[in-house]
């Protein structure tokens, strides 16, 4: 976000993109981890029955959820996270670029 910023700011077409192209990459890399650690445990999570559907896991009161557990997987904890980065880039940005 911070070299998009920038970029966008000194008009750097370049340093535009190498910004998109490295959000993108670190979201694949995160992605890639996350799968990775998911597979690795799935084996010790079996007794929990994740397969069912996603509604009655939440909904089975032997399981500690919380509402930031089930806010996250909904689209709306998305867009609250996504309001939340930009502008704390836009933010990060200024301040690097700025001199106070």
């Amino acid at each position: 976000i911070l070299c998009c910023t920038f970029g966008i700011a000194s008009r750097n077409d370049d340093m535009i993109k190498r910004g998109v192209m490295n959000m993108l990459a670190g979201s694949l890399i995160c992605l890639g981890i996350g799968a990775m650690i998911g597979l690795c445990t799935i084996p010790y999570y079996q007794e929990l029955h994740i397969s069912e559907d996603w509604g009655e896991f939440i909904k089975n009161e032997e399981l500690v959820v919380s509402s930031e557990m089930i806010e996250r997987g909904a689209p709306s904890g998305l867009l609250m996270g996504l309001a939340v980065a930009v502008p704390s880039g836009v933010g990060v940005t200024l301040a690097v670029t700025t001199s106070g």
